[in-house]
């Protein structure tokens, strides 16, 4: 009666992991483009994934930066700069220099040779003295906004960190637990093929052997569930990289002694 109530309960986790199955199938087709019911997917197993040959145990910056929304905070960082050196000139006289050529002349022969009769050049100083307030205000605006762009762009760069620390730790984790579970299938085998010979030799009952057989299939479960989420923290690493690190070595390889830049402004010229 025993093994009638486990079985049922193993049974019954089946649905679940169908609908998870089915959700990761529909979520596939998305990304290739096609409608779920349209999809022509081959079926993966387990056994068929692989891990990469080289994980990065410590990210440099120059990594993490290839990151979408470390890239974006910093262009805003930099649009954010460029705005106050903006505002700033707008504070102080500007000089226009302008000139103009032209001739009276009716015929291509004589303007290709004496034809340029006319010629003036203009000078204009526009001195914005009646908008300092204005434009005084805008700086600081401008300042403000850097602040901003600033704050956000750090923001950015210690949750890309955070992000790839947490899934390295994971990935390492992931590890210890995966070598546990495949010592404890290597000794639920063991003991059940010891309790099957002592079941033939007459020492054990069914039941010994089936709880045996049980215990051996819980630990092949319990590891195929370890190398799966060892697999799924890999994937998440390649999330908070904003991609493979073999990328990322490529397009930092140019600039590797750079590091993170904040931006070209400094309040202290202020």
């Amino acid at each position: 009666m025993n093994q009638r109530v486990l079985v049922a309960q193993t049974r019954a986790t089946l649905p679940p992991l169908e609908r998870e199955l089915a959700q990761a199938t529909h979520a596939l087709a998305i990304y290739t483009g096609a409608a779920p019911a349209d999809a022509s997917l081959p079926i993966v197993e387990l056994a068929d994934l692989t891990l990469p040959r080289d994980v990065p145990i410590i990210i440099p910056a120059d990594l993490v930066r290839q990151r979408p929304d470390i890239r974006a905070s910093e262009a805003m960082l930099h649009r954010a700069s460029a705005a106050i050196g903006v505002a700033e000139a707008n504070r102080y006289p500007r000089l226009t220099l302008s000139g103009g050529l032209s001739s009276d002349r009716t015929r291509i022969e004589d303007v290709l040779g004496q034809g340029i009769n006319v010629w003036s050049i203009g000078v204009s100083l526009v001195q914005p003295l009646l908008r300092q307030p204005e434009l005084q205000a805008r700086q600081r605006e401008a300042i403000a906004a850097y602040d901003e762009a600033l704050a956000a762009y750090r923001t950015a760069v210690l949750t890309g960190i955070g992000n790839v620390a947490d899934a390295l730790r994971a990935l390492e984790l992931d590890a210890i637990e995966l070598a546990a579970r495949s010592e404890q299938v290597s000794e639920a085998e063991k003991a059940y093929a010891i309790t099957l010979e002592r079941f033939q030799l007459g020492g054990v009952s069914q039941l010994d052997v089936l709880d045996a057989e049980r215990q051996r299939l819980q630990a092949a479960l319990e590891r195929s569930r370890a190398a799966a989420a060892r697999l799924a923290d890999t994937a998440a690493l390649f999330q908070a990289m904003g991609g493979g690190w073999w990328d990322a070595r490529d397009e930092a390889a140019p600039a590797s002694g750079s590091r993170l830049r904040t931006s070209s402004y400094s309040r202290t010229a202020q």
